[in-house]
């Protein structure tokens, strides 16, 4: 069948060819009057078909890949080549963080950016004014501790997941600030921003938990107990490393700045995850409690 065909015929770019749309006479593969394009033998296949089938289902095609690639491997280069101008390798910035949102949506093996009602109350900087609304709002509706926890529980879940595009916006003072000498505009330091939000939500959230994932599968496979070791407590270094690689090798790529700066700005900005997350959370709360 012609549709399983694997002979791939040469394009002839020299052939003048009839356009199926307005009937203008052109070579190549586009129409120089109304851009239409020639179909060709391997579109009309089902691979060609599938592959755009999920495209359309995920946003992932060839320069997703290619900007994972460049985002994990060589950190920075992807926004310094986008400002630049040298867009066409990459996925546009904006839909390459949504990609990210898609399958941490779809596959959230940890809650990471979710927090309970009771880490709210009991466990964050700002618990004391967040038991005052608690007891504001119960005293308003009448709702009882355990219901009110149960309602913000489901209700947080699924914004916390919404909520993710506040990240780029809330990291952009600190990069902007650490990196003021540089001169660049406002969106120079967003789409670094952006690049870094993208690499936290793929890195540290889904990468790094699929590994654990799989690490205590094979525990599991040899009878032996990993817990110990991979408690939430103990894979905080582990994720600082990581978040400390991208701003050293992205500052350096980017910024252009020498190694001793780098590696200095770096864990400052590395330790402004803290606020970021915390100012995140907060705006979460209130969010939830809006809504519930």
């Amino acid at each position: 069948m012609k549709v399983f065909t694997r002979k791939k015929i040469e394009f002839d770019e020299v052939a003048i060819r009839e356009c199926k749309n307005c009937g203008q006479n052109f070579n190549g593969r586009f129409c120089n009057r109304c851009g239409e394009k020639v179909i060709e033998q391997e579109e009309r296949t089902i691979k060609f078909f599938l592959g755009h089938v999920l495209n359309a289902f995920t946003f992932i095609d060839g320069k997703f890949w290619r900007s994972f690639k460049t985002m994990l491997l060589s950190p920075g280069k992807m926004t310094f080549d986008l400002v630049e101008g040298k867009r066409q390798p990459y996925m546009k910035p904006v839909a390459f963080f949504f990609v990210g949102n898609v399958i941490y949506f779809l596959l959230p093996l940890f809650e990471t950016f979710n927090t309970s009602f009771h880490a709210q109350v009991e466990m964050m900087p700002y618990s004391a004014y967040v038991t005052s609304a608690v007891n504001a709002y119960q005293a308003k509706t009448g709702i009882g501790t355990t219901e009110m926890a149960s309602l913000y529980n489901a209700q947080s879940t699924s914004l916390a997941k919404m909520l993710l595009i506040l990240l780029a916006p809330l990291t952009l003072p600190f990069v902007a600030l650490v990196n003021f000498s540089r001169k660049r505009y406002l969106s120079d330091h967003f789409l670094f921003s952006l690049e870094y939000s993208s690499y936290l939500l793929f890195v540290p959230t889904i990468l790094f938990p699929a590994l654990l994932f799989f690490i205590f599968w094979i525990g599991e496979l040899f009878n032996a107990d990993l817990n110990y070791i991979f408690k939430d407590d103990n894979t905080i270094p582990f994720i600082f490393i990581m978040l400390l690689y991208f701003f050293i090798f992205g500052n350096r790529n980017f910024y252009k700045y020498p190694w001793w700066r780098s590696v200095l700005s770096s864990v400052f900005l590395t330790s402004s995850i803290y606020i970021v997350l915390h100012l995140y959370r907060f705006i979460l709360f209130h969010a939830t409690l809006w809504t519930i």
